[in-house]
């Protein structure tokens, strides 16, 4: 018998439009991962590291079932009762004083920084915050503010005790200026930092 010739084999080629869907899809998981990336470390350097969140996280879980928690007891306790003081103190605000935005030079040795900040006062009543409105008070409370302000570094300003430092500076300032203890909370609206 006489061998039959087995047929060419042929080569499929890929059409263009099957090379074109394959690029897309590269593209696209491409961009995908480029758009993780970045938000992922927008996040770590915006929020820190999540390592310390977790410990606080554990800690605290400790510290409510009563184990102790390598010495710092007593501490972690005083912080969980400080935060809710700060709870009661913003639940006790009956009214807020608006003031306009503070724009201040910073002591910064490096250069020339600024800052930019919108603070909200709360007040235990509104007879408080109305006679805050009061044109002459309300220029001196903005410039023992402003005075303060002045004195900051840039460094200061973006650390929490910084923020919790400058809180506390404008609750006394203005409290002292209305010669009474009114104003329970401040509310950090806006801040930017250049």
């Amino acid at each position: 018998m006489a061998e039959q010739a087995a047929p060419p084999k042929m080569e499929v080629k890929p059409t263009s439009s099957k090379k074109k869907m394959i690029l897309i899809i590269a593209a696209a998981a491409l961009v995908l991962v480029v758009v993780g990336g970045g938000l992922f470390l927008f996040r770590h350097s915006l929020f820190g590291s999540s390592e310390s969140d977790t410990q606080a996280k554990s800690e605290a879980t400790a510290l409510k079932k009563g184990a102790a928690v390598s010495g710092q007891d007593s501490e972690t306790a005083k912080a969980k009762r400080n935060t809710d003081k700060k709870k009661k103190k913003s639940a006790d605000v009956a009214a807020l004083l608006v003031l306009e935005p503070f724009t201040v030079n910073l002591q910064d040795p490096e250069g020339n920084r600024y800052m930019r900040l919108v603070l909200h006062l709360g007040t235990k009543t509104e007879v408080s915050a109305k006679a805050a409105e009061n044109p002459i008070v309300k220029a001196k409370i903005r410039n023992a503010i402003i005075r303060y302000l002045c004195t900051l570094t840039a460094e200061e300003v973006l650390s929490k005790d910084g923020k919790e430092k400058l809180i506390t500076n404008v609750i006394e300032s203005t409290n002292a200026i209305l010669d009474e203890d009114s104003v329970v909370e401040v509310f950090i609206i806006d801040l930017i930092v250049q």
